[in-house]
């Protein structure tokens, strides 16, 4: 399955946001690229693109579990007129646990790095 969106969106001071999804769907996976951008006097833009898969684990004396497997693939994003760059990461969710592993978002020498588990716990 496939699936296409764009839009253009005018504010009251006649700026335009521009947004667009592709989403590709098969094999218990999707498939997504996102792009959004701005026509300020200083640009935001990003070409988002991931793939996420939906696993169900099975164990001899539990139900099935759902496991949720995202890959965040290189991407730019345009920041107040300056390049970053989201460097390849993996995030896993799984009964109620979210695990990020070498989420990067860089700038030259500026960087944000996440690794680490978000849970209740």
């Amino acid at each position: 399955m496939e699936l296409e969106m764009k839009t253009t969106n005018f504010n009251s001071k006649s700026m335009q946001n521009h947004f667009g999804l592709q989403l590709k769907a098969y094999d218990n996976c999707v498939h997504t690229d996102v792009q959004w951008s701005n026509n300020k006097e200083k640009t935001f833009r990003a070409d988002l693109s991931a793939s996420t898969c939906f696993v169900e684990e099975h164990t001899e004396d539990e139900p099935p579990v759902l496991r949720t497997e995202v890959t965040l693939h290189q991407t730019p994003v345009v920041i107040n007129d300056s390049i970053w760059h989201i460097l390849p990461s993996k995030l896993m969710i799984r009964k109620g646990k979210i695990s990020v592993e070498d989420f990067k978002l860089a700038h030259h020498q500026e960087y944000l790095l996440l690794n680490g588990v978000v849970s209740k716990e």
